[in-house]
């Protein structure tokens, strides 16, 4: 049986032609908390004659032929699921150990549950993790649709047009071709916000100190790469250090005026077998010497 409240459900019988038995979906209430039988179905115990103990669920049992049970609860994952069931038609019918037997065989059923319940739960977790992905997925193409595609076409007749006014009026292709210089750096933008976040192929096949060198290699400034981790360290550290990285570059050519920067990241043992991942970035600028930290 598996309790709900204030009641138990049957969910599971087997009935060896001993009683009329109780079929599955029968509801058990417990109106009586105090009562034998509440208390020997949550705590485990035996009744060797119900014939005079009062309360719905003793009728109950009486009514399907029964005399005498033994009981023990289920716990699964640290609550209390239900309680398994023995009952006879025969008043004391049950052997002195009957109580532990029952009891030693409730822990193969709270394993079988909390496996089924794990699955269950790992199945709703992948199906949440697929739909979650397809739905970014189709943002980001309604969003590339919508946004960074119409402006780029946009710039794509802007720049016909002003190609075919350039004979003619130049100063007024000029103006279009500014127009559309302007246009292009907030399609750059609108393509970067999509960017940002969407963690890079390379990283997850080869590893950080590739991605960062992909990275290095299309900055618009030299970036000298001095060191990166030879090991492959966990997923979530190598994408935050790879992001923390690719974040300070482009912080670094939007603000500092530098012109190259340097990328040293060294993974440091720390106690207890933890690791952590540490990044130093270095700018160069007229204003600054190579290898200060900027």
């Amino acid at each position: 049986m598996r309790f709900d409240q204030d009641s138990a459900v049957i969910a599971g019988s087997w009935n060896d032609g001993e009683g009329a038995g109780l079929e599955v979906g029968t509801l058990v209430p417990y109106s009586e908390p105090d009562s034998p039988v509440y208390r020997i179905s949550h705590e485990g115990g035996r009744i060797d004659d119900y014939a005079d103990l009062p309360g719905e669920a003793a009728r109950l049992t009486r009514l399907a032929g029964y005399r005498s049970s033994v009981m023990a609860p289920i716990t699964a994952g640290g609550r209390l699921w239900g309680a398994l069931a023995v009952f006879s038609a025969r008043a004391g019918h049950f052997p002195p150990d009957a109580r532990q037997r029952l009891a030693d065989f409730t822990n193969l059923v709270a394993l079988a549950l909390e496996s089924a319940e794990a699955h269950d739960q790992l199945t709703a977790s992948r199906a949440r993790i697929v739909e979650a992905s397809v739905a970014e997925r189709r943002r980001l193409e309604r969003n590339l649709h919508d946004g960074a595609q119409q402006r780029l076409v946009t710039l794509a007749v802007h720049l016909r047009f002003a190609q075919e006014t350039l004979r003619e009026d130049p100063d007024a292709a000029a103006g279009m071709l500014a127009r559309v210089g302007e246009d292009l750096k907030l399609a750059l933008e609108e393509l970067r916000e999509l960017a940002r976040g969407i963690h890079p192929a390379v990283l997850t096949d080869r590893g950080l100190g590739a991605a960062i060198a992909g990275l290095a290699s299309r900055f618009p400034m030299p970036v000298q790469v001095l060191s990166t981790p030879l090991a492959r360290l966990p997923t979530a550290v190598e994408a935050a250090a790879y992001f923390v990285v690719a974040e300070s570059l482009a912080n670094m050519a939007k603000h500092a005026g530098a012109s190259r920067a340097t990328v040293r990241v060294t993974r440091i043992s720390a106690p207890r077998r933890r690791a952590c991942c540490s990044a130093r970035l270095a700018s160069s600028s007229p204003e600054t010497p190579l290898g200060k930290p900027r």
